[in-house]
């Protein structure tokens, strides 16, 4: 892995019964935590991992462009309503 690459990250939630949900989309450079009293840092903070299996290994990163929307039923985006 490579700190000299933008990197994205996006999470999504749906919920399907009332048709809502929000997306989240992160941009920026990532970079693997090797800093053992960082490492410290993480493990303490009890952050779930996303990835089923694995997990030998944690990677930071930074928050430069940051976008999300809500999802709503029946609310039309700008791009709808435009055309």
């Amino acid at each position: 892995m490579t700190a000299s690459h933008p990197y994205p990250v996006e999470v999504d939630r749906i919920e399907p019964f009332s048709h809502t949900g929000w997306s989240v989309s992160v941009t920026g450079l990532a970079a693997e935590i090797t800093d053992p009293a960082e490492l410290e840092e993480v493990t303490k903070a009890h952050i779930p991992r996303w990835a089923p299996t694995g997990g030998d290994r944690l990677v930071a990163v930074s928050a430069q462009m940051v976008s999300g929307r809500r999802i709503v039923p029946g609310l039309r985006s700008r791009l709808e309503e435009d055309s």
